[in-house]
């Protein structure tokens, strides 16, 4: 439910309710084909003799795992115009989660026993900005918010196939469950309207303090992967985005980021750094994109768009020495065309334009 604010009203709300289940399954089935001729024509004996496993039907790894995510939330805003210039925002969200996991392997590499496990939690958000229109067509803007991400539970690993790995993370078997993690958010910013609206100009400063981070952790030796929290960061930075309709049928976007984002409290069991960056964000990125529209007889109207990213250099993993712990810097272009009549729209995209 909502109330907006009209001409001459102070007070404007939103509230709401959330609820949310979700299944989710996953099936591995490997096969090797020709795994046991190639086996007996080379050992001169069988699988089961010599490695003490069968491998039907070249079946090496099989394994069908389960999730249920179920969310319930409730939440508010309250926005009151101080003056018919200067607005204050105040919001919250409290939510309760949980994640239900079932787990079942066979084969050579399987993880033991069918395997169940649950992860429960619950948090409440808050969030306030405060904004001032300087002019009817430029505003500027103060926020502070709180993001919060459920936890969740692991798959086992094979024993003792990713032992070694664990070992160098100071465990002996995967976590069986990651926490949640949270982070604070505190940004200014401006927007403002520019050309008879045919420019759109936005920018932002921001600062955000990130603790328990969750990451996904590959196991290097043996692939097979876990998730866990890493430890606490802050990612510093400014953003930038100008959106100009240079025609009433060719529009440009260019925008941009450089982003400073580092753990500052290390975890020395899992190898994290102080120092280290987050994982999977790139220093700075830079996107670009041409979009052309034309109308046709009948109402229909055909687009064509090319677009191009300039991604920094980052880092892929928390594991130093890992091959993807360092990743260069890239460039990359896309593109797409597509008609829209009625109800119906298609299109054809391609993500890697020159095949890099």
């Amino acid at each position: 439910a909502s109330k907006p604010a009209g001409p001459d009203d102070k007070w404007s709300w939103i509230a709401g309710l959330y609820y949310s289940r979700t299944r989710t399954g996953l099936l591995d089935d490997e096969h090797i084909p020709g795994f046991n001729t190639t086996f007996e024509s080379t050992y001169g004996n069988t699988p089961l003799n010599l490695l003490g496993a069968a491998f039907p039907n070249d079946l090496v790894y099989y394994a069908f795992t389960e999730f249920v995510n179920t969310q319930s939330a409730a939440f508010g805003q309250l926005t009151y115009k101080l003056t018919p210039e200067l607005k204050v925002t105040v919001g919250a969200r409290y939510e309760k989660a949980s994640e239900d996991l079932s787990f079942n392997s066979a084969g050579y590499f399987a993880s033991g026993a069918p395997y169940a496990n649950s992860a429960n939690g619950s948090a409440t958000t808050p969030k306030g900005v405060v904004s001032y229109d300087v002019s009817a067509a430029t505003m500027v803007y103060a926020s502070v918010a709180e993001g919060f991400r459920d936890g969740g539970v692991n798959r086992p690993v094979p024993i003792p196939l990713c032992t070694a790995d664990l070992a160098t993370l100071g465990l002996t078997q995967a976590p069986p469950s990651y926490k949640s993690d949270t982070l604070w958010s505190y940004e200014l910013g401006a927007k403002s309207r520019l050309l008879h609206d045919s420019l759109v100009l936005s920018g932002a400063l921001f600062d955000i303090r990130w603790n328990n981070i969750q990451t996904d952790i590959i196991l290097p030796t043996c692939t097979f992967d876990i998730k866990d929290n890493i430890g606490s960061a802050e990612s510093k930075g400014v953003e930038l985005e100008l959106n100009q309709r240079l025609t009433d049928r060719v529009k440009l976007t260019l925008g941009g980021n450089y982003t400073s984002a580092k753990i500052v409290e290390p975890v020395t069991i899992l190898g994290v750094e102080q120092g280290d960056r987050v994982p999977g964000v790139p220093d700075y990125s830079i996107v670009t994109a041409v979009e052309y529209t034309q109308p046709f007889a009948g109402g229909g109207r055909g687009n064509l768009r090319v677009n191009a990213q300039w991604i920094g250099s980052s880092q892929g993993t928390i594991i130093h020495g890992d091959p993807d712990f360092d990743r260069p810097a890239h460039f990359v272009m896309g593109g797409s065309a597509g008609y829209k009549w009625g109800a119906f729209d298609v299109s054809l995209f391609v993500t890697n334009l020159l095949n890099q």
